[in-house]
């Protein structure tokens, strides 16, 4: 119903004019035809990595990421990644998905909001990526090094029973790392923010992504594998205890 939904959507809104854009199918326009309500701004700090052409993902000669739709211009695949995750990310906040915080919890996560866009949701990626000048965690790593991390939070017993400023110093440590290992092709963004999210249920506090907005969060998480006194920051102001 929801992919229906959505395909239906598109269609409709880039029938409307050959301009439209994704910041016109977005915000208040997803909402209205689809959501009915506030829950999270999904893109909030997103990183968009370069693609290229030769990559096994994206289409023959061209730098879309093959996708369960089959949507073969950008803007129609933004547009429809936009609603579905936005759907599934409804979901996951009324019912979050807590697990062991290993490997196979982050994969679950990136299944569960992007099973219906792409055929690698869940999967880590097998090749190097890439934003600007920033290389990405090398794939011949990625396995060990992103086990090694989650290893490390578990020994760390998910941040419970910490003082407030100490949970805040390591929840932004593992949210900086995640970040810089970006095990995924796509959606690396949303997946870390909803298993970050998942961490702090465990000590029974709230994030509140969508009080941020997309440019202070984006920013802080471009400075974090440098300095992530910003990330710290914006994350102990939309961190909350709950009542």
């Amino acid at each position: 119903m929801v992919i229906k939904a959505a395909t239906r959507i598109i269609e409709a809104l880039l029938h409307q004019s050959t301009y439209l854009s994704l910041g016109e199918i977005s915000s208040s326009t997803l909402y209205y035809y689809f959501i009915g309500g506030g829950v999270l701004n999904a893109h909030v700090g997103e990183f968009s990595v370069d693609n290229y052409s030769n990559s096994r993902y994206c289409y023959p000669d061209s730098d879309v990421l093959i996708n369960v739709p089959g949507f073969i211009e950008q803007k129609q695949l933004d547009a429809f990644e936009r609603i579905v995750t936005l759907d599934r990310l409804r979901l996951l906040y009324l019912k979050p998905l807590k697990d062991k915080y290993n490997r196979s919890h982050l994969c679950n996560i990136h299944r569960f909001i992007f099973k219906d866009v792409y055929p690698f949701a869940g999967e880590l990626r097998d090749e190097d990526i890439a934003k600007d000048n920033f290389l990405f965690a090398n794939v011949q790593f990625l396995v060990s090094q992103t086990d090694q991390l989650l290893d490390e939070l578990r020994n760390e017993d998910i941040l419970k029973n910490l003082p407030f400023d100490m949970f805040i110093e390591r929840l932004t440590y593992y949210l900086t790392e995640l970040n810089v290992l970006h095990p995924f092709r796509e959606g690396n963004g949303r997946t870390q923010r909803e298993f970050i999210r998942c961490i702090a249920l465990e000590s029974n506090y709230s994030i509140d992504w969508g009080s941020v907005d997309a440019s202070t969060m984006l920013k802080a998480m471009i400075q974090s594998p440098f300095d992530n006194t910003r990330l710290n920051n914006v994350l102990y102001t939309i961190t909350k205890k709950n009542e």
